[in-house]
């Protein structure tokens, strides 16, 4: 798996493979997220097991997404891992859990009226979570910079739901930038992911466990020094912006 990243370097040669595997995004552009998704299976905490990262999907679908997005290199591999984590880059994994239910509902009627906007049902933003970034509706939403977005897209569309990734990543650096003397790294975006504030276990924990999955995903020889080198935050393009880009990428 590691090979691919080799050549990360997001100049002519990823232009060169968004074009080639762009069109398997295009043809998938049309899906719509399946009542039947199975729903997504927690990864074991011990870092002893990981699922073989589909390899397919990734390169198919998630590394054009990622080229067409403006970002570095090192937040993209970032979203990578997440993507691994979450849902093992199927764009349409759904979460329907009870727990996650409740996540969902409770973070949507804290304001429904703000949301109100889309024309969405609420049951768009309660569901569960999803996508390649396994979001709440209303995270993804509210990390699009449009409250007025589709809830469904901002979760499951590939160009949609990874522009709202670039701006929750955004939100994630700057959030521990403006609280901690160190710079925020790969390690803790992926262990803030799902919970960005102090609750969620133990950080320290957490980051061993993201450790173990990038290895899992890039192989145990490539190099990971990225882990811990920091995010900048001036290089991360508004979601906006990215969206603009992916679209006209023709990730849909």
């Amino acid at each position: 798996m590691g090979f691919i990243w080799h050549a990360w370097n997001w100049g002519d040669e990823m232009k060169n493979i968004a074009i080639i595997a762009g069109l398997g995004a295009l043809a998938f552009s049309a899906y719509r997220r399946s009542p039947k998704a199975d729903e997504r299976k927690e990864n074991s905490n011990k870092g002893k097991s990981f699922p073989t990262p589909n390899e397919k999907m990734m390169e198919d679908n998630f590394l054009p997404a990622l080229a067409a997005s403006g970002i570095s290199p090192r937040l993209g591999k970032t979203l990578a891992v997440i993507a691994y984590r979450e849902s093992n880059f199927n764009p349409t994994a759904t979460n329907g859990s009870e727990s996650e239910r409740k996540s969902a509902a409770s973070l949507y009627q804290k304001d429904p009226g703000r949301w109100s906007c889309s024309g969405a049902p609420s049951e768009a933003y309660q569901f569960g979570s999803g996508g390649w970034y396994g979001f709440l509706p209303v995270t993804a939403v509210a990390s699009s910079g449009n409250n007025c977005a589709d809830p469904e897209l901002s979760v499951y569309a590939p160009a949609e739901s990874t522009a709202s990734a670039v701006g929750y990543a955004g939100y994630l650096v700057k959030r521990w930038n403006s609280s901690h003397d160190s710079p925020a790294t790969p390690l803790i975006v992926m262990a803030r992911w799902g919970s960005p504030g102090r609750k969620g276990g133990s950080l320290e924990h957490k980051i061993k466990v993201e450790r173990l999955r990038s290895k899992r995903l890039f192989g145990e020889s490539a190099n990971m020094d990225w882990l811990e080198e920091p995010i900048d935050y001036t290089l991360i393009p508004s979601p906006q912006s990215g969206l603009e880009r992916l679209k006209k990428a023709g990730i849909e």
